[in-house]
């Protein structure tokens, strides 16, 4: 099986040395999403502070094979209240 490298890029670029054996790039596209996901739900702070978050999905050769890439857009005129 192909092996997938989801590098974390925000503000400092956190590769991923091991790798994940997946059956395909498909299969890799949910992985990304899903680690991303919960990536996310740990360090909430990389989205509220506006930072750029990225998933970085290469090939074990480093072959850049697709991002995954989440932003916060705040809209005009919005408020919340706690």
């Amino acid at each position: 099986m192909p092996l997938f490298h989801f590098n974390l890029a925000d503000h400092v670029r956190e590769p991923d040395i091991e790798g994940t054996e997946l059956c395909d790039i498909a299969a890799a596209r949910v992985e990304a999403i899903v680690f991303a996901g919960e990536y996310l739900r740990d360090n909430p702070a990389i989205i509220n502070d506006g930072r750029d978050f990225r998933v970085e999905v290469t090939d074990d050769g480093g072959m850049p094979l697709f991002t995954v890439r989440l932003e916060m857009i705040e809209e005009q005129g919005s408020v919340v209240h706690h």
